[in-house]
């Protein structure tokens, strides 16, 4: 089954990432029925040089030191009742909420978008990372990293 999004408005261009005409990931989906389970999973096309189970978004510039710094992952397909965690260099593991785009047109809550506001102030100026932790309720685990920069 082929799968695409519709929320361009999240993908964003960039180094390792391989867009399709309209700007979204390319890929598709594979899904799994076992008895009564169904599961499934988003999956980069084999045109896409990127082997990503979701993003960040919003770090790609760098960031001011804050106590309130969101840090947004969008978890690609994750089903609704999914949990996520994050931390920062080698921190400690925190919970993210899901999260509610601000803006467009919509204000919409999707279950594969998650956020933590995380402080900041302590960290030095220079390239840091995030790893989100997303355990899906079938228990898939979907692990992302990616760097960011605290500005000087």
């Amino acid at each position: 089954m082929s799968s695409i999004s519709v929320s361009g408005s999240w993908w964003r261009s960039g180094q390792g990432f391989e867009r399709g005409v309209d700007d979204v990931p390319r890929g598709y989906r594979i899904i799994e029925v076992r008895g009564g389970r169904i599961g499934h999973r988003y999956v980069s096309s084999c045109e896409s040089k990127v082997d990503r189970q979701g993003e960040f978004v919003g770090i790609d510039s760098p960031i001011t030191r804050s106590k309130h710094n969101p840090f947004v992952f969008n978890c690609y397909d994750a089903p609704a009742r999914s949990l996520a965690e994050v931390r920062i260099d080698s921190g400690l593991w925190t919970p993210m909420q899901v999260y509610a785009e601000k803006g467009g047109y919509v204000k919409m809550q999707m279950p594969h978008h998650f956020v933590r506001h995380a402080d900041t102030t302590a960290l030095e100026a220079g390239t840091h990372s995030v790893t989100a932790h997303v355990t899906w309720p079938d228990r898939t685990i979907v692990p992302e990293t990616t760097s960011f920069t605290i500005s000087t």
